[in-house]
């Protein structure tokens, strides 16, 4: 078996083709990408890739600056493979999406896609990133719905997903040095404990999934509703996931996440107007309101009264 360890660094490219360098460089050591054009890309674009083939299994590490790209018919066609693709983020953010799925993946989360489907991925800051390739058939022999999970962030806590995540790093490691069979042991372990911390996820409907996240989420705001930055964009970045995907996991049960935090919001803040004799600017500030004519006028939306009005009503 091959254990060899390729290495591409652009930053030996002249810079003004360093980006071109760089389509080529993640079309060859992943899959065909199109990353469209490089009018957007810095002149002084920085990506470097390792690549390694553990038996049949491929395992890419690379590092970059932001940038995004799509992967469509053409891109698919160009494919000579099949593969399902397990995306371990270990630093910066990327956006990841395929079919319904779309994941937000910040340091510490993964993702699952095939390349026999169309993704697109934004890398939004500078990114270092482990992919693993798995032949698509191999996984589907032993985990034969994980097609379910594609595009969705992984749970990447249970101590299936653990132990997979040490016995991958540790088969890395120790790869060069083992022979023949303990190289194509480690391989078929690596698979065996993938699917197996896949196939607890596979059980679960995307339904049950949102009505987990709904629940969680919903224990994040009323934690962090005095904090003035608490927006949509932040609670989604708190549960590794994408703002469209909070959205749609609140559209779903007839609210938008915005609404709830402000209806929370507004309640506490009724409360304390009511029961304590703190000023009613404190208390709208405490809540999250830094804007008092903007609390001022939805409360009276929410409640038919001003501030004031409210704390003179006998309770």
């Amino acid at each position: 078996m091959d254990d060899r360890v390729e290495h591409w660094d652009i930053t030996d490219i002249p810079p003004a083709d360093r980006f071109d360098g760089w389509r080529e460089v993640l079309s060859e050591t992943h899959v065909p990408w199109d990353l469209g054009s490089a009018r957007d890309a810095s002149p002084g674009y920085r990506a470097r890739v390792e690549r390694r083939q553990v038996g049949a299994l491929r395992i890419v590490d690379c590092s970059c600056d932001p940038c995004g790209g799509t992967r469509g018919a053409r891109e698919i066609a160009a494919t000579h493979d099949e593969w399902a693709v397990v995306l371990f983020n270990l630093r910066g953010r990327e956006i990841f999406e395929q079919n319904d799925g779309c994941g937000e993946l910040g340091p510490g989360s993964a993702i699952l896609w095939q390349s026999t489907g169309p993704a697109r991925f934004t890398v939004l800051e500078p990114l270092r990133k482990r992919c693993l390739f798995i032949p698509r058939q191999e996984l589907e022999n032993r985990c034969p719905d994980f097609h379910k999970l594609t595009g969705m962030p992984l749970t990447a806590k249970t101590p299936e997903t653990r132990l997979f995540m040490s016995f991958l790093a540790e088969t890395i490691r120790a790869f060069p040095a083992l022979g023949p069979d303990g190289k194509a042991t480690a391989a078929r372990v690596t698979v065996e404990l993938l699917a197996a911390a896949l196939r607890p996820q596979c059980a679960v409907s995307p339904g049950s999934l949102h009505d987990a996240l709904y629940v969680k989420i919903c224990g994040y705001i009323d934690r962090h509703l005095s904090d003035p930055l608490l927006r949509p964009q932040l609670i989604a970045d708190a549960h590794y996931i994408a703002l469209r995907t909070l959205q749609l996991i609140f559209a779903e049960r007839g609210e938008t996440v915005s609404d709830r935090v402000r209806r929370l919001r507004l309640d506490r803040c009724w409360a304390d107007i009511a029961q304590s004799g703190r000023p009613i600017a404190s208390v709208a500030l405490h809540w999250g309101f830094v804007d008092a004519a903007h609390f001022s006028r939805v409360f009276r939306e929410r409640y038919g009264m001003s501030p004031r009005e409210a704390r003179a009503v006998p309770h």
